[in-house]
């Protein structure tokens, strides 16, 4: 309920279940990619591939004849520059790096910080807004990490010690 913002008790079932499917697959892809060569190649025609994918279902649903281009400000296109050099290129390729060399269960803490990450920038740098709720879905991703890490922690030293 809080991920989809809405009061608790009333979220959007379909949007919940998509958050929970899309955190699913990545995790799925993550424990795919563990060992496997990562090339820039390969993760740039998963861009694309999404890309276009996403252009198809706009121009299907007819957002093209809501676009005005008129309307894109210089900033947005500053931002859009910096969502795919930093975001995407540089972002994805620090991930491969990590599912490469790191344990699992701590390259997973990923999604749960970017978006507590997020929200201090968006609220110290653009002056957002922060609710009860948004602190309240921010503590339990504190903790869900904090959860995590102990448990990967105490299945490491179970490891060391039956060795």
């Amino acid at each position: 309920a809080v991920l989809v913002g809405k009061t608790a008790g009333h979220g959007d079932a379909l949007f919940a279940w998509l958050i929970l499917f899309a955190s699913f697959s990545w995790a799925l892809g993550s424990v795919y990619a563990r060992g496997k060569e990562h090339r820039t190649f390969t993760a740039s025609l998963e861009m694309i591939g999404g890309g276009l994918l996403s252009l198809v279902v706009g121009l299907a649903l007819g957002e093209a004849s809501r676009v005005d281009v008129g309307a894109v400000s210089r900033e947005s296109l500053l931002g859009m520059l910096w969502l795919i050099t930093a975001g995407a290129m540089v972002g994805y390729s620090a991930y491969a790096y990590a599912v490469r060399t790191l344990p699992t269960a701590i390259v997973a803490t990923y999604g749960y910080v970017n978006p507590v990450v997020a929200v201090i920038l968006g609220a110290t740098l653009l002056h957002e807004r922060v609710t009860w709720t948004l602190l309240a879905g921010g503590a339990a991703v504190i903790l869900s990490v904090c959860s995590i890490l102990a448990g990967s922690r105490r299945a490491s030293e179970e490891v060391i010690v039956q060795s």
